[in-house]
């Protein structure tokens, strides 16, 4: 399973001559991203741009939206003066992705009790990463997830735009894979004469 990964990343931009040299912004000036990032077969994609100045410890990162044909963007802004690096991280969304393929079933009219039972344990897999509110929310799904009784209820969480939203929030990701890192030199804004 060593460097297994079913997402490819081509075509970041902006990037000069393969990433050999570094662009150039001013500060507070945004850098625009923009990459193709796919997987085989039909799974739900996730990316973002992750970026840090190089006195930063902590990456910061942004997600990226879909815009055509496997493209994505992203922006972020360079706020100080000196080196920045930056690079793209994309993977399968499998939480999104279950419920992509359980909506398409509850469609079908197909009865979906494994389904939920499966959405019980992607919930339970992200409580420790939530807020007290949405621990709570995931919790009253996991239950009607796991309860027979409750398959109504569970339905209609499991087609719920806030679970759509907090699986977006948390995402696992299993089998990620990276671009090249690549560089911004900021320069400070030239005073004007």
């Amino acid at each position: 399973m060593q460097n297994q990964t079913r997402i490819i990343i081509e075509s970041v931009k902006p990037q000069l001559d393969g990433g050999s040299f570094y662009i150039k912004r001013i500060v507070n000036q945004k850098v625009n991203v923009s990459a193709h990032v796919f997987a085989d077969g039909h799974d739900v994609v996730e990316c973002c741009v992750k970026f840090k100045h190089e006195k930063d410890k902590k990456w910061s990162e942004v997600r990226m939206v879909p815009t055509e044909n496997d493209e994505w963007e992203a922006e972020f802004t360079v706020e100080k003066q000196g080196f920045y690096s930056y690079f793209i991280e994309g993977w399968v969304d499998y939480a999104l992705n279950w419920q992509h393929g359980t909506e398409r079933k509850i469609k079908d009219n197909q009865h979906v009790k494994s389904e939920l039972l499966e959405g019980a344990e992607y919930c339970q897999a992200i409580l420790k990463e939530v807020t007290k509110e949405e621990k709570a929310y995931l919790n009253s799904a996991i239950k009607a997830f796991q309860d027979a009784k409750l398959y109504d209820s569970a339905i209609a969480i499991a087609l719920s735009d806030e679970l759509h939203q907090i699986f977006k929030k948390y995402p696992t990701r299993t089998l990620a894979n990276s671009s090249a890192e690549l560089k911004v030199y900021v320069d400070r804004k030239k005073s004007v004469v």
